[in-house]
């Protein structure tokens, strides 16, 4: 019959459509290894599948309804993934395999329908009326145990770390090296920590400034990449002598197209690329030596720009088009201020540290209690260092709070007494990703119920008032935070509480807005003023593409981190629904009772 040479000739039409997109995902980068792998395999399907219904093989239905079913999962991921793939002509193609899924599932159909096709289910009246019963040996059995078999190894080996696609820092976040055999040299780095040493050794910046010491074993010459460096202002000097720094593409990395926003940051391009810049140096064995790096220049001194963002949440669509304004003004960086991750995942903070490290401003962070789900606070430390830290930039004192747990803790309180008792700058400013209180009614909040990580602030009142305590005595000027996905500013004394709004979280509260701040520092004088992107209203107007966003927060770190096991699962349903067809066709019986 004509239709059934209409399906194979467009099952065929679209088997070579995908073939086309399949060697792009995989040059795309991590994000699009499920569709990479499942595009090869659903070509392979489609082409049999088309081929065997052409014929009227039996087999062909088989394979084109599983053809069907993978190809609509298929580009269901790859909307997740990259929302700019919808366009009405993929709609209408799915929709199509949509329906022919159920059409081919309905075996009375297929039967009256493809004449000349066997139909182990339909059988005589008189048949009908005896009970069927499934032949069971080890030809039923032997392939039910293997398709088991696999199906463990699928999911009890982690195939992506084995592969290597998921490729996470080789440092700890620890701030010494001890030479190995590839780099026989000491190193201690104040203001930043060793990130990684399978290449070159990379040291990753948590101050505009650092001070790294290197003793080598004998005479060598030795190369560090630098990360997290302002490429318009970084300068080296190796005791005291200047030393020649290349910056590579540092410059003009990020020209992101606006329309691209998704796959950009999560391309292949954008995650291989070099960072930061290369710092060759020679040394003298068993010589101390300081290597000094510093990220401002005298022209800059004076008046200070930075901003404060917090809670992204993975989400990059509203984020990276004002990351992309910030790159062009004068401010010196970007503080993200906790839940730069959803869940803690490896492969969010994969997405995550390329995407900040690609930024030719230096970006410092808090950590929040999303960056801690599902052991995050390993991943945390592996790519942005210490959980808590400190730094003067001209007359300010910045300091940066651990309050992922919702509390501070004896340590952290000690820590931070101390630092605030010796201070010496003019002004000190407190990043913290929960802030200790309310700032929308000014005071500390307990009435959330429902769950600690829900409320406005950190879990414990004597923390707060403690906290308050300190920089009322110790002169505070500003305490920022994040958390409550709401701008609000509250002043307490001399200390002004204030908190960002959101940048790619839920924002099922009314008074949620997608905001940051932008703060400046003018002499004696601090200020700022919210830069609003998206007003309440617009949002709650905007809730089902929120929804979306908030679901594709959550899928993508697990397609992401899970793409090869997915991607075989996918294959195993295909097999075990051929197997369960000829289970059915050779081994069901019916006998006469």
């Amino acid at each position: 019959m004509r239709i059934f040479k209409l399906l194979s000739i467009y099952t065929l039409f679209n088997c070579v459509l995908i073939a086309f997109t399949i060697y792009d995902f995989f040059a795309h980068g991590i994000a699009y290894q499920f569709l990479g792998i499942t595009g090869v395999f659903l070509a392979l399907l489609g082409i049999a599948a088309s081929v065997l219904f052409y014929f009227k093989h039996e087999i062909g239905r088989v394979l084109l309804k599983n053809f069907a079913f993978v190809y609509v999962v298929y580009y269901l991921i790859l909307f997740i993934i990259e929302s700019d793939a919808f366009n009405p002509v993929i709609l209408v193609i799915l929709l199509s395999y949509v329906f022919l899924f159920f059409k081919l599932s309905d075996k009375k159909i297929v039967a009256v329908t493809i004449s000349g096709w066997k139909n182990s289910t339909m059988s005589s009246m008189a048949d009908k009326k005896r009970p069927l019963y499934l032949r069971i040996g080890f030809s039923s059995i032997f392939p039910a145990l293997l398709l088991l078999l696999l199906l463990g190894g699928i999911w009890l080996i982690d195939w992506e770390d084995k592969l290597g696609i998921l490729l996470l820092p080789n440092g700890s976040g620890i701030d010494f090296y001890r030479g190995s055999d590839r780099h026989p040299v000491d190193l201690s780095v104040a203001g930043g920590f060793v990130y990684d040493d399978r290449d070159v050794i990379t040291i990753k910046l948590t101050a505009p400034d650092a001070l790294i010491t290197a003793q080598a074993r004998e005479d060598m010459k030795i190369a560090l990449r630098v990360l997290n460096v302002d490429s318009s202002a970084v300068e080296a000097f190796l005791d005291g002598s200047p030393v020649e720094i290349d910056k590579g593409d540092a410059n003009t990395r990020f020209a992101i197209n606006n329309l691209e926003i998704a796959s950009d940051v999560y391309s292949g391009n954008f995650l291989a690329q070099e960072k930061g810049v290369l710092i060759k140096i020679k040394l003298t064995g068993n010589t101390a030596h300081t290597l000094r790096i510093t990220n401002r220049k005298e022209e800059q001194a004076g008046k200070l720009v930075f901003y404060a963002i917090s809670d992204n949440h993975s989400v990059y669509t509203q984020l990276l088009p004002e990351i992309k304004k910030i790159m062009r003004d004068e401010s010196r960086f970007i503080v993200f201020n906790g839940d730069m991750v959803n869940n803690g995942y490896d492969s969010e903070y994969v997405i995550c540290s390329n995407f900040y490290e690609n930024m030719p401003k230096q970006v410092f962070t808090t950590i929040g209690n999303h960056d801690v789900w599902n052991g995050g606070g390993v991943y945390y430390t592996r790519y942005f260092g210490p959980n808590y830290y400190s730094f003067v930039y001209e007359n300010t004192l910045f300091i940066f709070l651990d309050t992922s747990a919702g509390y501070i803790g004896n340590g952290q309180f000690t820590w931070l007494k101390n630092l605030l008792a010796e201070n010496k700058s003019e002004h000190i400013l407190i990043f913290s990703h929960m802030s200790p209180i309310n700032t929308y009614i000014g005071k500390f909040d307990e009435s959330q119920k429902i769950h600690p990580e829900l409320l406005h602030n950190i879990h414990h009142k004597s923390e707060s008032d403690y906290l308050l305590e300190l920089a009322q005595r110790y002169g505070v000027d500003y305490v920022i935070a994040g958390h409550s996905h709401i701008h609000a500013v509250a002043k307490i004394g001399k200390t002004t509480y204030v908190t960002s709004g959101v940048m790619g979280g839920s924002v099922t509260d009314d008074r949620s807005t997608y905001s940051y701040l932008r703060f400046e520092i003018d002499g004696p004088k601090i200020s700022f003023k919210p830069i609003i992107v998206k007003s309440a209203s617009l949002v709650k107007k905007e809730a089902l593409a929120e929804r979306i966003a908030i679901a594709r927060i959550f899928l993508t770190p697990l397609i992401i981190s899970r793409s090869v096991r997915l991607a075989l699962s996918m294959m195993l349903v295909v097999l075990i629904s051929i197997y369960i067809f000829f289970l059915r066709k050779y081994s069901l019986i019916r006998l006469a009772l």
